[in-house]
């Protein structure tokens, strides 16, 4: 029932793992939280209207401020994502 625009914030998300997670495991989840399409209906109007994408890889670098997962890592070196 919100009639009227809503002054807000954002913030990037963070998932932190144990570095002894196998790469492997940690490829696989980093994988999924990109290209399963979570919640994709949920943020689709959100998007339309100009907010920016949920999970999007070409702001990988910006939203990186400790070191990755190796796992994590050999995934967006594929997709042509370097650090």
């Amino acid at each position: 029932g919100q009639d009227e625009d809503v002054p807000t914030i954002g913030l990037l998300t963070t998932i932190i793992c144990n570095a002894d997670l196998s790469d492997d495991f940690v490829y696989e989840v980093t994988k999924i939280i990109y290209e399963s399409g979570y919640q994709k209906d949920t943020y689709a109007s959100s998007e339309a209207a100009g907010w920016p994408k949920v999970c999007n890889i070409e702001e990988i670098v910006d939203a990186t401020s400790i070191p990755l997962h190796p796992g994590a890592q050999k995934y967006f070196e594929e997709k042509g994502i370097t650090f």
